[in-house]
């Protein structure tokens, strides 16, 4: 998962953003956990993407940290 999460990031700083989208979505997928989907929140947060962003934070947050 880790591993998806850094490319993602990498390929964001990159504005490869379809591929970074795509392995963020891709380690959310593979884990139920925190980091991932709070990566997510943050991706779309930095892309002003609101119909996107609120998903993926409440999902984190109902994990918790």
């Amino acid at each position: 998962m880790d591993a998806w999460i850094d490319m993602g990031l990498e390929q964001e700083v990159s504005q490869d953003l379809r591929s970074a989208e795509r392995n963020l979505l891709h380690a959310a997928a593979i884990s139920q956990e925190f980091i991932p989907r709070w990566t997510l929140a943050h991706f779309y947060f930095r892309r002003d993407d609101a119909a996107h962003f609120w998903p993926w934070a409440r999902q984190a947050l109902t994990l918790g940290f």
